[in-house]
């Protein structure tokens, strides 16, 4: 089995369990204090909350696969393989350009010196910085172009995106549960 390690802040891990937790205690608290009958505010409020919580801060990651990384956005997936990933730029977040100029920017790992978290499927675990996530990147990228990809593989499109249907589901749960809440 292939080594899959995802990346994300720590700080958005905090951030999205705090809201997660923060919308599970709007909830329970509303059917506390008005019981099930008059609890539409306060469950649609906290299940907006925990599912923005979900989306904005859980999700999103960098995943980096053995034959491409994977950029996972709010709403939006972008996939580039090794060999076609010509250059990885930090300046405000990570950004990996393909040999056909084509971008895909990542929410998950803005330019900073804090610590991330990193999962991999090894129980030894090592935060990283952005830093370190850019030169792991341009690494394994300049030994998949050594290996030099046939020409005939470059004329599809170096970045593949897709919408991310989850992703998308659980922002309008969460705004349908923020409107129920008001509109009741």
């Amino acid at each position: 089995m292939a080594c899959m390690t995802v990346h994300r802040l720590r700080s958005s891990l905090m951030w999205g369990w705090l809201a997660v937790g923060f919308g599970a205690i709007v909830a329970a608290a509303q059917i506390a204090t008005g019981g099930f009958s008059q609890a539409l505010v306060g469950l649609g409020l906290g299940l907006a909350i925990a599912g923005l919580g979900w989306a904005l801060f859980l999700r999103p990651a960098v995943i980096l696969r053995a034959d491409a990384v994977e950029v996972r956005n709010v709403v939006r997936i972008g996939s580039i393989s090794w060999g076609r990933i010509a250059h990885v730029d930090l300046k405000w977040t990570l950004e990996l350009v393909g040999d056909d100029g084509a971008r895909v920017g990542s929410f998950a790992v803005p330019r900073s010196s804090a610590p991330r978290r990193r999962r991999t499927e090894e129980p030894a675990v090592t935060p990283s910085t952005s830093d370190q996530i850019a030169s792991e990147i341009r690494q394994r990228a300049e030994a998949a172009r050594a290996g030099d990809m046939p020409a005939a593989g470059r004329q599809a499109p170096s970045i593949s995106r897709t919408t991310d249907l989850t992703g998308v589901a659980i922002v309008l749960a969460s705004a349908a549960a923020a409107v129920l809440a008001f509109v009741a």
